[in-house]
């Protein structure tokens, strides 16, 4: 962040301008090399004189040894009884953890089963704007879901924007002559006699919203809604008046993506409805999270901002990026907030109205226009990826997702301390992934600053979350209908022994199966190597008779147990 470049440039709203250089801390001239189209330009930086950088040695060297400092308890601990937690007390000291930290799951991620979901404001209708254009296929299943699956009183306005396939508008019309009455009278149909476009039919439909004062559904043709999902979407902003926009999860929403922002993910018929029925159990305290868009697949409206933003910018043509222009005016200019809702799930059947090449023609134009509008857009896109508020409930999610698209999903238990066991472990993750969108794996790790650090492996990259609630990693493995269980390693395990109990439960059951791996000798002693106390290895050691007090291992905050005692846990 260079507050400096800002200045110079002679703005104020680039909080995040600037880069970060790194360079050898070493004496002599360094230059800057900067290519940018066909020109190059060529820059001296600054040199350091032998006095200062050995002033900067001594200010690493004392934050070094501060660390150290630190870390003596710990180390004292690992001298004495080799304790793997000490050992991974050091490593978070001292920044070594080899694997990436995230963050926390709470350990109320899930709504208690005893608590009954009440549904917002029963008495609040929606105006549900969903504009057609081809996508025929579709139609029946998108408007039968509306129709039986809405919560809340509402409204339809259905604009078709002549559609080419010309089965289209005659369905519309038949579909809506075969509505109860009370229900034709609440949906509206708007047929164009020209094509307008998605952006000017959505404008269309919003002047005749405007008549009714409803808070606003955008939803696409393609959009499959679940049961009772109005009241989750719209909740939100009747709770809190400075929501503009709410969007759910989804298989095809961008930063709303399950399981990886970004990457698109087909479903099968009813996937996308086991998916919601885990988002409804999430708990709320933990779904909602502040982001910079909404996306306009599904995405509630505040009525109230809709007002003061009335129409979406024709500037994007037939559609895409439309809705980022109008939620960024709103929040500049409004302070309108716009949130993610992970407890819904909305399966998006995306690209059904544009081609893929057309659409990505669309999406490069207009993110042009988006850029040059908004500067700190882009930025605020990384930092949501980069923090990820969502991160706890799209891996609740993407565990669900795993156990429906893949069985058996494999869960590895594995340690934190790199080495040989972690590059063969990398080695068979990749092995299984291979190149099908569908496939997972799951690993279990010990070891880090949290008892367990719970990762999903698959194609579109790593999902992780760390907890010292092993029940908690008990519910969210239950996701996996069918297992295959691999131990891996325990080593650094803060209590290794309850780890055969918990992988012997996780494996029971005629759709589970356990494999063990030795990468070393825990199983069979604490001292995983067999060595001595002093270092030296005289035989596998026997659970009668005297013991070396390497191969007893020290409960946490517990007693001391035997090798036979190790034994008896390790031998189920």
């Amino acid at each position: 962040m260079r507050g400096d470049v800002n200045q110079a440039r002679g703005e104020n709203n680039h909080a995040s301008l600037g880069f970060l250089l790194d360079l050898p801390l070493t004496p002599g001239p360094k230059m800057f090399w900067v290519r940018h189209a066909d020109a190059q330009y060529v820059y001296a930086l600054p040199d350091f004189t032998a006095r200062e950088l050995s002033g900067m040695k001594h200010r690493l060297a004392l934050s070094f040894l501060w660390d150290i400092l630190r870390a003596l308890p710990a180390a004292a601990s690992w001298y004495r009884r080799s304790d793997p937690d000490a050992r991974r007390r050091i490593k978070h000291i001292l920044g070594l953890n080899e694997h990436t930290l995230t963050q926390l799951v709470p350990s109320e991620l899930f709504a208690k089963p005893d608590l009954p979901q009440a549904h917002l404001h029963q008495d609040c209708e929606i105006t549900i704007i969903l504009p057609v254009y081809n996508a025929f296929d579709l139609l029946e299943e998108v408007l039968q879901r509306v129709v039986d699956y809405t919560d809340l009183p509402y409204r339809i306005i259905l604009i078709e924007d002549a559609s080419p396939d010309e089965r289209v508008r005659p369905f519309l019309r038949h579909w809506h002559s075969g509505l109860t009455e009370e229900t034709a009278e609440r949906v509206r149909i708007i047929e164009n006699q020209e094509n307008l476009g998605f952006i000017r039919s959505v404008n269309a439909a919003f002047n005749a919203a405007m008549t009714y004062g409803n808070h606003v559904v955008l939803l696409n043709a393609d959009a499959f809604v679940p049961k009772d999902w109005a009241s989750r979407l719209i909740g939100p902003i009747l709770r809190t008046e400075s929501v503009a926009s709410v969007t759910p999860m989804s298989n095809d929403a961008e930063i709303f993506n399950v399981p990886t922002m970004g990457r698109r993910s087909d479903l099968a018929p009813g996937q996308g409805d086991a998916l919601d029925q885990v988002a409804a159990r999430l708990n709320p305290t933990f779904t909602l999270a502040e982001a910079p868009t909404g996306v306009g697949f599904c995405m509630a409206m505040n009525i109230n901002y809709l007002q003061l933003e009335p129409q979406f910018d024709t500037v994007f043509g037939r559609g895409y990026g439309e809705e980022v222009d109008w939620c960024r005016r709103v929040n500049e200019r409004h302070g309108g907030r716009h949130v993610g809702q992970a407890g819904l799930f909305v399966e998006h059947r995306g690209g059904s109205s544009f081609g893929s090449a057309e659409k990505l023609k669309l999406v490069h134009a207009n993110n042009k226009i988006i850029s040059g509008r908004y500067p700190d857009y882009d930025q605020s896109v990384q930092d949501f990826i980069r923090r990820d508020p969502l991160n706890a409930t799209r891996l609740a999610l993407g565990l669900a997702w795993a156990g429906l698209r893949q069985a058996p999903v494999p869960v590895y238990l594995a340690h934190d301390l790199g080495g040989g066991a972690e590059h063969y472990l990398a080695q068979r993750i990749r092995t299984e992934l291979g190149d099908a969108e569908d496939a997972a794996a799951v690993v279990l790790r010990v070891g880090g600053a949290q008892k367990w650090q719970i990762e999903l492996h698959s194609l579109g990259g790593v999902l992780r979350g760390e907890t010292d609630d092993t029940a908690l990693i008990q519910q969210l493995l239950a996701q996996l209908p069918a297992r295959h269980v691999v131990y891996s390693c325990g080593v650094g395990a803060r209590n290794p022994v309850e780890i055969p109990a918990i992988l012997t439960e996780l494996a029971t059951g005629d759709a589970h199966s356990l494999e063990v791996l030795f990468h070393d000798f825990l199983p069979l002693s604490p001292s995983y190597t067999l060595l001595d106390a002093d270092g030296v290895f005289r035989g596998l050691p026997e659970v009668e008779g005297p013991q070396d007090e390497a191969h007893q291992f020290t409960l946490p905050q517990g007693p001391t147990l035997s090798l036979a005692d190790w034994r008896a846990a390790w031998g189920r």
